[in-house]
Order: structure tokens, then sequence, then C-alpha cells
């Protein structure tokens, strides 16, 4: 079994000054990234507000993403995805878009997805669903 983790997983690491290779001490399972992950934590790295924190965040998107592998949005997640958000449209429950992305990630890959969000993705049949455990 694998783990995806979550975007709000590596904020919560960066804000506390920790680098992202801690997960690989804290888990024993193999850990990976969804392609959307990254760009939200890229979108981070752009809005930084000042230059030394554009730099500091940097380095740690650039530890994370040489450490863990990231999870391409192809024909299978594709699918996945709008099963997902087909079901949860029809249940009037739906969850936020880039959301919807890593989940069906890690449907697709069946890995449990490892965030802190655990009211959102709860909504999706089909994933396990780990809340982090510090």
């Amino acid at each position: 079994m694998g783990l995806l983790v979550d975007t709000n997983v590596f904020i919560r690491l960066e804000r506390s000054g920790s680098p992202p290779t801690l997960l690989n001490t804290l888990y024993s399972e193999s850990l990976s990234l969804s392609a959307v992950t990254a760009t939200e934590l890229l979108f981070g790295l752009y809005q930084a507000e000042s230059a030394t924190r554009r730099q500091s965040r940097q380095a740690f998107i650039d530890t994370a993403l040489a450490t863990f592998p990231v999870l391409a949005v192809d024909l299978e997640v594709a699918r996945v995805h709008a099963q997902i958000w087909a079901q949860l449209s029809l249940s009037g429950q739906l969850i936020p878009v880039r959301d919807l992305f890593i989940a069906a990630t890690a449907v697709a890959h069946g890995l449990t997805l490892l965030t802190q969000d655990t009211r959102d993705f709860a909504r999706v049949n089909g994933l396990d669903v780990l809340q982090p455990n510090w």
C-alpha cells in the first residue's frame, strides 16, 4: 500500500520548518504526490511575499519534487475523476475541483490519501483517507 500526500500536509511541514523528507521517517509506505499538488505548491511559491520566503519555499518544493514521485493526470485518472465528479454532483456534495483530481489520482493508483482534510475527502466513494499522525 502507498500514500498520496495531499497539499495541506506539505504546507503544514513547510510552515513548521520541517523538511518534506520527514514524511519518510513517519511513514513506512511508499509516498507520492499528484501533479495537482505540485501545481498548488508551485502556486504558493509564486505568491511568496518576499525574496527570502520565495527562496525558502523553492528549496522545500525542490526537495519534495526530487524525493517523491509525481503522478500525472492521465487518461485513467481522468476517467476516475469523471466518475467521482458525477457521483458527487448527483448527490449534491461536490468538493473543490483540484481536490477531485487529487482524489481521482489516489483512487486510480490504489493509494491512500494522506490529508488533513478528511471531511471533504470522506465524501469520495472508494477513497481511503488517512489523517497525519502528528
